[in-house]
């Protein structure tokens, strides 16, 4: 019985009208189940509850986020100072 239903369907979709349909159908059910990255706006499809398409963005967002604590900013605070005294160094000699 499951071999004459999909002789069937193949046989359906030689038809050129029944055949583009199909092709129209897969493609927008495969469209719905892509998302956009929020970091890259990179089209991918999520594996169960995944955000963003690449550890990349993932670190990336992270950090993002971190940068906007107190010890975020007072680390980039450092950082930022330490630059600083090194540009000067460089540019007194």
């Amino acid at each position: 019985m499951p071999h004459e239903k999909l002789n069937l369907i193949r046989g359906l979709l030689r038809h050129p009208l029944l055949a583009e349909t199909a092709r129209v159908l897969k493609e927008e059910l495969d469209a719905s189940c892509y998302v956009n990255c929020p970091e890259c706006q990179q089209r991918f499809l999520p594996s169960h509850r995944q955000i963003y398409c690449s550890k990349k963005c993932t670190k990336r967002m992270d950090m993002r986020n971190w940068r906007k604590t107190p010890l975020g900013k007072e680390s980039e605070r450092k950082l930022s100072e330490k630059r600083r005294e090194q540009r000067a160094q460089i540019n007194s000699r």
